[in-house]
């Protein structure tokens, strides 16, 4: 019985580092895509920019004694613009742009807000926003 454990103990042995593949002193050998050094001076892929003005992201400042949402824009704001009216949400805001930010303050802690930005939000170079965004 003892003979039989052992032998059933090496074969699993055998067979896990089987399954973990042949490993020299250098590690495992590569699968798949490799990576390799390049030099620092070698090209680069340029960054995707879209030519449209979009709406990116929002990011709320839970700091202060109100909440203030931030709404972040491909692109710079003009901080001339009455940006109200290109704004739809239930609750009274204080709008303030800081460049390719629009902040709204005055919300209240605890709760679920949905903004509309409004289709023709425009952006200080003169590109619009395409379509409402809700967010």
């Amino acid at each position: 019985m003892r003979y039989f454990a052992v032998f059933a103990g090496a074969v699993v042995a055998a067979l896990l580092l089987g399954a973990c593949g042949q490993q020299g002193p250098e590690g495992p050998p590569p699968q798949g895509l490799s990576l390799e050094a390049r030099p620092a001076d070698a090209p680069r892929a340029e960054a995707e920019v879209s030519a449209a003005f979009e709406y990116l992201r929002f990011s709320v400042d839970a700091e202060a004694a109100t909440p203030e949402l931030c709404l972040t824009f491909s692109g710079p704001l003009d901080p001339a613009v009455d940006y109200s009216p290109y704004i739809a949400i239930d609750e009274a805001v204080s709008v303030s742009v800081s460049g390719s930010r629009l902040c709204l303050g005055g919300l209240t802690y605890g709760q679920v807000r949905t903004v509309t930005l409004r289709e023709g939000l425009p952006a200080a170079d003169g590109r619009t926003l395409e379509r409402d965004v809700e967010t």
